[in-house]
């Protein structure tokens, strides 16, 4: 029997995935309809994620859940990775990976170096957007030059991640 516990990580970053936009239900979905087919008593929760369907917000709530007693954080290198990915084909403009990763910030188990950049960066697009110090260009680079750094782990290679949009 697949114990849930011993993907907590897993389930965790689809939680976080589900909630930052960069993974969709199906994927979930998929993932716990495997278990409960190929298991002969797959454990509870992967039948209540079935039984969510499509339910984005019904997803999350069961996965908080499950999770919220491991009070435990992801590597942002498993999102900066497919972040990395969504930029570099345009399917997120600057703003929303900006807005992105602050809004990760507190989900994530970042380094200072990872969580000084966020807040710097976040600082330095809204100066620049406004025209009072630095230019867009500036964070663009800047942005890579971070991002540079990440690509999907195995966790995150395991999950088909979505593309990123700006609606």
């Amino acid at each position: 029997m697949k114990n849930p516990k011993d993907n907590i990580d897993l389930l965790i970053l689809y939680k976080v995935g589900l909630q930052c936009g960069i993974l969709d239900t199906t994927t979930l979905i998929d993932f716990a309809d495997n278990i409960i087919a190929n298991e002969e008593d797959p454990e509870y929760l992967f039948i209540e994620i079935s039984l969510c369907g499509n339910n984005k917000s019904k997803l999350i709530d069961v996965l908080s859940e499950f999770t919220r007693e491991y009070r435990k954080k992801i590597s942002g290198e498993y999102l900066f990775g497919a972040i990395r990915s969504n930029y570099l084909k345009k399917k997120i403009d600057l703003e929303g990976t900006v807005r992105l990763l602050y809004k990760l910030r507190d989900e994530l188990d970042l380094t200072d170096e990872e969580e000084g950049f966020i807040y710097s960066i976040d600082d330095q697009y809204y100066l620049a957007a406004d025209n009072i110090i630095g230019t867009i260009e500036d964070v663009e680079n800047d942005l890579l030059n971070f991002l540079a750094n990440y690509r999907e782990s195995d966790l995150g290679n395991r999950i088909p991640w979505k593309e990123v949009t700006d609606d």
